[in-house]
C-alpha cells in the first residue's frame, strides 16, 4: 500500500507535499526546518487522521527532517507516511517493547535473530493462532517465521482495506509493495542492513543477484511467494510448489530440520484452504545451491528449506487465520466497509486485541471487532480488563463481537457505516462512453492468481 505525504503546519502556516518534496524547493524547505529546530515552533501534520498529529524536527548528520512522537502513528490516517499502527492492537504486543522498534524513516527495526547465517539455528517456523476464549495477559513471544510475514504485511499496510482498493492489488503490484516493506525493516541496530537485501520475493527481478549473492556467501535467504494451484498429490510430498516459477520451481523440505509432516501439524488450516483453491503464502529460510541437470550446460537454483510458515490470503491479499475471520472478511468486503485486519504474529491466546478494526462508523472513529469462542458467563475480572483495554485503546464503551458459541454460522449485524456528505459539482458537457477491450479469457478479476503463469 503506497503512503502519502500531507501539508505540514509550522508555527500557523501550511506547507504543501509538493514544498516538501519537489527538487527546487529544497534549500527552501531546509531553511523552514532549521528554524523551527532553532526555534521549537509547533508543527502539525494536516492529514485526515484524527488526534494532536504532533511532529518534532530533528537535526540529522547532514540534513533536518520531521519525525513523529512515540506511540503518536495512530492518530495519522492509514495512508499518511507519519501513521503507524499501535503495538497494542495487534498480536505484536506479545514481543516486548524492545523486540520491533518504529524508526523516524518510517520504517521498522528488528531487534530479534532471523538465523539468515549457515552456522547460527534457523528461526522457527510458528504456528497458526487459535480462536480466543478468554484472554487475559500478555506473554513474552519468541518471533518465528509467520511472525516475520505478518510483519511484513503489517509494514506493507495490506491488512489495511478501503472499498476503492477493489480490484487494484494485481499480483505483481502486491510483491512490489512486500518488497518496499522488507527494505524499510532494518536487522541491525548499528548497520544498515535490512531485510529486503536478504528476501527472494516471487515476480521480483532483483533475485537472482540476491541467490548469487547468498551462495558466494553461504547464507540463507528468505523466500515470500504464494503456492501454486493446489492439485491432487501435491500435499502429500516433501517438495513443495511455488506460483512463480522464475527462480525456484519447487522448494525441498530438508529432513535435517523442519519435515513436511511438522508443517502439516503446525498449519493444518492454511493447507485446507490451499486444497479448497485459496491463495496460500509461504515464508521460508533456505539455503540455495547450484545445479546442472543432465545434459545442460547452464546452472539451474534449487533450495534446501529448514523452516517453513503458511499464511492464508483473500483475493485481495487480506490474510486470515481461520473459517470466521474468512467469513468476516467476506461480509465486510461486500459491504463495502473500510477495515483493518490486526495481526496476530506470534501472540498466544492469552493476549488480547481486536479481531477487525472498521475505520467508517457512524459513532466511533475506530471501533474494534472481537471474535471470541467462549461458553458460559464471562469471569468478572476478565471483563473488566477488556473493557478497560478497548475503552483505553480506542475511546469506546462498546464494541461489535461475535460469539462462535452462541451463533458459529450467523455473523452479526454489522454497525451503521458514516455517511458521506455528496460532492456539488458543476453540470459537465457529457462525454463518449469508450467501450472497454474484452477481458482475456485467462484472467479473472476473482482470481489471486490473475495473469500469472502456474
Amino acid at each position: 500500500m503506497t503512503t502519502k505525504r500531507y501539508s505540514i503546519s509550522i508555527d500557523g502556516q501550511n506547507y504543501s507535499a509538493a514544498f516538501q518534496t519537489e527538487p527546487q524547493y529544497a534549500l527552501a524547505w531546509e531553511k523552514v526546518l532549521s528554524q523551527a529546530h532553532e526555534k521549537k515552533s509547533p508543527v502539525k501534520c494536516c492529514c485526515m487522521g484524527r488526534g494532536q498529529k504532533v511532529l518534532v524536527p530533528k537535526k540529522y548528520a547532514n540534513r533536518y527532517g520531521l519525525a513523529r512522537y512515540g506511540q503518536s502513528g495512530p492518530e495519522h490516517s492509514t495512508d499518511c507516511i507519519y501513521h503507524s499502527w499501535s503495538h497494542d492492537r495487534s498480536g505484536m504486543q506479545a514481543y516486548g517493547k524492545d523486540a520491533i522498534e518504529d524508526l523516524d524513516s518510517g520504517g521498522v527495526r528488528l531487534n530479534r535473530p532471523v538465523g539468515l547465517a549457515l552456522d547460527v539455528p534457523s528461526l522457527p517456523s510458528g504456528i497458526e493462532p487459535g480462536l480466543r476464549p478468554v484472554p487475559t495477559e500478555v506473554r513474552d513471544a519468541t518471533l518465528s517465521l509467520y511472525g516475520l510475514l505478518h510483519l511484513i504485511w503489517h509494514v506493507a499496510q495490506l491488512n489495511v482495506w478501503h472499498a476503492k482498493m477493489e480490484g487494484s492489488r494485481k499480483p505483481r503490484l502486491v510483491s512490489h509493495f512486500i518488497e518496499k516493506a522488507a527494505a524499510r525493516i532494518r536487522l541491525d541496530r548499528v548497520g544498515q542492513e535490512t531485510l529486503g537485501q536478504r528476501s527472494v520475493l516471487a515476480w521480483s527481478r532483483n533475485n537472482p543477484a540476491k541467490i548469487e549473492e547468498a551462495v558466494q556467501q553461504r547464507s540463507r535467504v528468505l523466500i515470500i511467494a504464494p503456492l501454486a494451484r493446489w492439485k491432487e498429490g501435491m500435499d502429500l510430498s516433501e517438495a513443495v510448489p511455488l506460483a512463480d516459477r522464475q527462480v525456484f520451481t519447487k522448494i525441498w523440505m530438508s529432513r535435517q530440520a523442519q519435515t513436511w509432516e511438522q508443517t502439516q501439524r503446525d498449519f493444518p488450516y492454511a493447507l485446507e484452504a490451499w486444497r479448497r483453491g485459496d491463495c496460500v503464502m509461504a515464508i521460508a529460510l533456505a539455503h540455495p545451491y547450484p545445479f546442472k541437470r543432465a545434459g545442460e550446460v547452464a546452472s539451474a537454483w534449487s533450495c534446501q528449506v529448514f523452516s517453513l510458515a503458511l499464511m492464508p490470503v483473500t483475493d485481495d491479499w487480506l490474510p486470515y487465520a481461520n473459517e470466521a475471520e474468512r467469513l468476516l472478511l467476506t461480509k465486510l468486503k461486500a459491504a463495502g466497509r473500510s477495515f483493518t485486519k490486526p495481526l496476530a504474529f506470534d501472540a498466544g491466546p492469552a493476549v488480547l486485541f481486536p479481531s477487525m478494526i472498521l475505520h467508517d462508523c457512524e459513532e466511533a472513529s475506530l471501533l474494534p471487532m472481537e471474535i471470541i469462542d467462549f461458553s458460559g458467563p464471562i469471569p468478572h475480572g476478565y471483563a473488566d480488563f477488556r473493557q478497560r483495554y478497548f475503552s483505553n485503546g480506542f475511546g469506546v464503551d462498546t464494541w461489535w463481537t461475535w460469539n462462535l458459541r452462541n451463533a458459529p454460522n450467523e455473523i452479526p449485524e454489522l454497525p451503521p457505516q458514516r455517511q458521506r456528505k455528496p460532492k456539488h459539482s458543476s453540470a459537465a458537457p457529457s462525454k463518449p462512453v469508450q467501450v472497454a477491450a474484452p477481458a482475456s479469457p485467462d484472467a479473472s478479476p476473482d482470481d489471486p492468481y490473475s495473469g500469472i503463469f502456474i
